[in-house]
């Protein structure tokens, strides 16, 4: 019975880590930090920008002091690719909210792209976001794509057979020996 339980656990182990590929990895919201001023960064529609379409950006503001209030911050937008401005916004706090700053933008082209965002409100912070952009119509930040569904798909197979031989053989391994 030991036998059983430990393949049940490798199975039900095999399936959630298979399953695990399937998430988005733009799902975890990363904060970065400047000067105690701490920012969260959310793109919709999905944080899957696409190129050359209109897309809305929030940051939502925290610090080691107490949350940052928008309403008195001068907070800026720049877009870079490869070290270069590509352009600048100016962020405007979202109505009702002290905390998160928005802005419509658009990427040019599909690449990676650094958000700087910087302001002053007591004092001076630039905070910095990496940012991959696809082409219209991809999915820039879905991890993996379809070799990964293959792979996940193919373990998960594998481990499934391999379970239900070892349950239906009472989960023992057996093994032949040869008399001399």
């Amino acid at each position: 019975m030991l036998k059983v339980s430990r393949i049940l656990s490798l199975f039900v182990a095999a399936t959630v880590a298979s399953l695990s590929c399937f998430v988005p990895s733009a799902m975890a919201h990363v904060q970065a930090t400047s000067n105690g001023i701490s920012a969260v960064m959310h793109i919709l529609p999905d944080d899957n920008p696409v190129a050359a379409k209109q897309t809305l950006v929030q940051f939502t503001f925290g610090g080691s002091t107490g949350d940052l209030d928008t309403a008195k911050c001068d907070c800026t937008l720049q877009v870079r690719q490869a070290s270069e401005t590509v352009s600048t916004y100016q962020l405007k706090p979202l109505e009702g909210s002290k905390t998160v700053v928005t802005s419509q933008l658009s990427f040019p082209k599909e690449g990676v792209y650094d958000l700087v965002v910087a302001g002053n409100a007591a004092k001076q912070f630039s905070i910095q976001f990496v940012v991959r952009v696809d082409a219209a119509g991809g999915t820039a930040n879905v991890a993996g794509g379809v070799d990964v569904i293959f792979v996940s798909v193919a373990t998960l197979v594998i481990v499934a057979v391999l379970g239900y031989y070892a349950i239906a053989g009472g989960g023992r391994y057996t093994t032949r020996t040869t008399s001399k």
